[in-house]
C-alpha cells in the first residue's frame, strides 16, 4: 500500500528460454478499495503476501510501547494468578 512505485523484478530467462527455477518476486502497489487482477502462467505456485502499510511517527512508536508494555504487564499478573492459586 504504498505510494512510491517500486521497480518489479523481471525473470531470469535461461539457454532454453525458461526460467531457472529461481523464485520470481513481483511487487504491486494498490490503493485501497481498488481491485486487482493478474494473470499467472499455468503451474505456477504463487503465494500472495498482503503487508498493510504501518502508520509512522512518534505518536505510533509511543503506541505501540505502551500496548507492549500493558501485554507484558497483563501476562505477569496471569502468571501471577495462577501461581498464587496452585500454592494454596
Amino acid at each position: 500500500m504504498s505510494k512510491t512505485p517500486s521497480p518489479e523484478s523481471e525473470p531470469r530467462d535461461d539457454a532454453d528460454g525458461g526460467t531457472d527455477g529461481a523464485s520470481v518476486e513481483k511487487r504491486i502497489d494498490v490503493t485501497p478499495g481498488q481491485p486487482v487482477s493478474f494473470e499467472v502462467p499455468a503451474n505456477t505456485n504463487l503465494t500472495i503476501n498482503v503487508v498493510n502499510e504501518k502508520p509512522q511517527g512518534c505518536l505510533s512508536s509511543l503506541w505501540s510501547g505502551v500496548s507492549c508494555l500493558g501485554t507484558g504487564i497483563f501476562v505477569l499478573i496471569v502468571i501471577a494468578v495462577i501461581i498464587g492459586s496452585a500454592s494454596r
